[in-house]
């Protein structure tokens, strides 16, 4: 099961997510909600890849995107997301 932690200044919250039976989707609406009560002017997003692959999906992809181009709207810096395996991680900042 995929989790998404929001971290922004003083704060790590869990945000409500969509399960499915393949994939986990994050709502923008919600991470932005977490930051914007924690006036929060940065956030960092990760959530665990269970198959240990850490090849980012197109889903990983274009939700990092989606809250990237958000948060630049609200002023709220995506500075990364990371992917966790139990051994590894992947950053889309580097």
């Amino acid at each position: 099961m995929a989790q998404f932690i929001v971290c922004g200044t003083g704060v790590l919250n869990r945000p409500s997510i969509q399960r499915r039976v393949t994939a986990t989707v994050a709502d923008p609406l919600h991470i932005f909600v977490i930051a914007l009560k924690a006036n929060a002017n940065l956030i960092i997003l990760s959530h665990n890849h269970p198959s240990v692959n850490l090849k980012p999906s197109e889903g990983d992809i274009d939700v990092t995107q989606k809250i990237k181009q958000a948060g630049a709207f609200l002023n709220i810096n995506l500075l990364d997301h990371l992917l966790i395996s139990p051994d590894r991680f992947c950053s889309f900042s580097d």
